[in-house]
């Protein structure tokens, strides 16, 4: 399946830190996942189709890292925003989520949170509406 709402970031590609930061810029509910293993493309795969069901007209898109060292102090960054994050457990996150404009973290992503298919959907989708919960576009 095509990944329509990701931006599969390649490290080899001398764009790709300037593509990273114009997503951020962007009035987009964000979803990073990060990794190359089969739960990382399935992860990617599932915020991608869900990308599709935004609702109140707000944008969603996926950022794909292929590891957790690629632009590892943004994302440090960004998830200093949420409270209940531990910096020690970054390289054992599955990903997280972004509220638009202020691209403050909303929900972080544990492989361990995901035992099966059902459950990833159901965190995909929880993790999506944290990152909206407080912004609206006018319709």
């Amino acid at each position: 399946m095509p990944l329509e709402n990701t931006f599969v970031y390649n490290p080899e590609d001398a764009q790709a830190p300037q593509r990273f930061e114009q997503i951020l810029q962007e009035e987009s509910i964000l979803m990073l996942v990060f990794g190359k293993e089969p739960f990382a493309q399935h992860l990617a795969a599932e915020a991608d189709g869900q990308a599709n069901q935004s609702p109140f007209g707000v944008k969603r898109y996926v950022i794909w890292l292929p590891s957790h060292n690629i632009e590892q102090k943004k994302c440090l960054d960004l998830l200093s925003s949420l409270s209940t994050f531990d910096p020690a457990q970054y390289t054992k996150i599955a990903g997280f989520s972004v509220k638009p404009v202020s691209n403050k973290a909303a929900d972080v992503l544990f492989p361990e949170e995901m035992p099966d298919e059902i459950t990833m959907l159901l965190r995909v989708k929880r993790a999506y509406a944290r990152a909206g919960q407080d912004f609206r576009v006018d319709l």
